[in-house]
């Protein structure tokens, strides 16, 4: 898989895209993201992240070893769990 459109989803749970390493193309609103799971996009190396009004908790490992990430922008965010970016591209 290396292209996934989720519109308006409001919940990614369970470790939905850990270890995608194919991933290359996400296509979400991020503002409509209400929860997330641990582990969420760990591991997603070749997905270049543009995150923006995530407004939810950012939970543990969410986006570990995103390293193609590009920005970032959490002006919402209620919390920011531990290793939430750690070896990530930002």
């Amino acid at each position: 898989m290396k292209t996934v459109n989720l519109g308006e989803v409001t919940n990614l749970q369970g470790a939905t895209f850990s270890g995608c390493t194919n991933l290359t193309s996400l296509n979400v609103a991020w503002s409509s993201i209400a929860a997330m799971s641990n582990d969420t996009f760990n591991g997603c190396s070749n997905l270049p992240i543009s995150i923006t009004n995530i407004s939810t908790i950012i939970p543990q490992n969410a986006f570990r070893g995103c390293s193609k990430m590009t920005y970032g922008s959490f002006p919402n965010a209620t919390t920011i769990s531990q290793n939430a970016f750690t070896l990530c591209g930002i």
